[in-house]
C-alpha cells in the first residue's frame, strides 16, 4: 500500500475505513523521500569517518611496530598506550607485554597487569596467567594461573 492509498478509520462510522484525499499523504511521501536521500548521506559520512580513523590507527600501529623493531621500547610504549587509551584491546596487550617483558620492575608489573585487565582479551588473560604462574609482580598462585 502506497502512502497516498492509506486508509484511516472514519470518525463518523467508527471502524469503517474511508479514503482520505491524496493531499494529506503528500507530507508522508516527502518525509520518506527525504529519509531515502538523507540516510545514505549519513551512512556515507559515518563510513568515511570510521575509515579515516582506521587509517590513522593503522599508521600508529606501523610506527609502534617499527619502533619495537628498532629496539625503541619507549616510543613503542608511548604509541601502544595512546592506542590503548583510545580503546584498542590489542594495543593494551602490547603495552602490557612491554611493561612485563621489557621493563621488568615492580611498578612495571603492576602497569602490565592493569593493561591486561583493561583489555580482557584472550592474550591478556593468558599473560595474566603467566604472571600468576611465575609470581611475576604478583604472588605466585597456580590456581589463579
Amino acid at each position: 500500500m502506497y502512502a497516498n492509498e492509506l486508509s484511516f478509520p472514519s470518525p463518523r462510522s467508527g471502524t469503517t475505513p474511508d479514503r482520505r484525499p491524496a493531499q494529506t499523504a503528500r507530507p508522508f511521501r516527502r518525509i520518506i523521500q527525504h529519509l531515502a536521500v538523507a540516510i545514505p548521506k549519513g551512512f556515507l559520512l559515518a563510513v568515511l569517518v570510521c575509515s579515516s580513523q582506521l587509517a590513522i590507527a593503522n599508521e600508529l600501529v606501523d610506527k609502534a611496530l617499527a619502533a619495537s623493531a628498532r629496539g625503541d621500547t619507549t616510543e613503542a610504549l608511548k604509541i601502544w598506550e595512546q592506542l590503548g587509551n583510545a580503546g584498542d584491546a590489542g594495543a593494551m596487550v602490547e603495552a602490557g607485554v612491554i611493561y612485563q617483558a621489557e621493563i621488568k620492575t615492580e611498578s612495571a608489573y603492576e602497569k602490565a597487569l592493569d593493561w591486561y585487565l583493561k583489555s580482557q582479551n584472550d592474550d591478556a588473560i593468558n599473560n595474566m596467567g603467566v604472571m600468576y604462574r611465575d609470581g611475576t609482580g604478583v604472588p605466585e598462585n597456580r590456581k589463579i594461573a
